[in-house]
């Protein structure tokens, strides 16, 4: 049985991975390397168009989809989970 990833049992307790245990390499430097854009232009009180439009091109990825990043990292706290860059 899987709930949106794998299940590991430990003793009596079941432990819910998401997804990151099986990423490749170059998948978590790709995690790393969004986080640590997201994570700098999260941290400005309002993001620009020129400053998602830079992300966006860093990142290979749309205006709409750096603002969505964005919101999710401001939301998680600080985003506790790369799964989050691969939700899109």
């Amino acid at each position: 049985m899987s709930l949106n990833g794998t299940y590991i049992h430990m003793s009596d307790n079941i432990i819910i991975e998401s997804g990151t245990i099986g990423l490749t390499d170059s998948m978590w430097a790709k995690a790393r390397y969004r986080a640590e854009v997201i994570s700098s232009i999260a941290e400005e009180k309002t993001v620009s168009k020129v400053i998602a439009t830079a992300a966006a091109q860093k990142l290979q990825l749309s205006e709409r989809t750096v603002y969505r990043l964005v919101r999710r990292w401001r939301e998680s706290g600080g985003c506790n989970y790369f799964s989050c860059f691969y939700r899109i």
